[in-house]
């Protein structure tokens, strides 16, 4: 099965750190691998200082799933999803898609994510994870040019 760059960054890990290739499936869905030893691995991309799940996502995660983190081909956290407050990174589930308005010559165009701009910081962050997520996954984008 494809897997993307975070993906395969995390399945060398985990070959580096006891398992077999053979005894590592990747999942359709959440989590993304499940080992022969019943593990359940979560692999997570590091978006600017936040662990982004989907609502689709929650649905899945079970209490002893392993969450890995990376930032770019480093790990950065490693917790269960039971001990998620542990984290050294905030959680951030956004609604069931993101709906990015575009207005041009709009002086109003940075209220539309004022609710994103208070999580990540900085408007720059919050456009910056916005368009990074977008590229990691399209599908949880609607995007609307007006």
């Amino acid at each position: 099965m494809k897997m993307n760059k975070t993906e395969t960054i995390a399945f060398d890990w985990l070959c580096n750190n006891g398992y077999k290739s053979e005894d590592i499936q990747k999942n359709k869905s959440t989590p993304d691998f499940i080992c022969k030893d019943g593990k359940r691995y979560e692999i997570k991309y590091l978006y600017v200082n936040k662990i982004i799940f989907t609502q689709n996502q929650l649905q899945f995660m079970k209490p002893d799933d392993i969450v890995l983190v990376f930032n770019n081909e480093t790990i950065v956290d490693k917790f269960t999803w039971n001990e998620k407050e542990t984290s050294k990174y905030k959680i951030f589930i956004p609604p069931d898609y993101f709906e990015m308005k575009i207005y041009l010559k709009d002086e109003d165009t940075l209220k539309n994510f004022k609710h994103y701009i208070v999580d990540f910081g900085t408007s720059d962050n919050a456009i910056k994870s916005l368009i990074l997520a977008y590229k990691t996954n399209p599908s949880l984008f609607k995007l609307k040019f007006i």
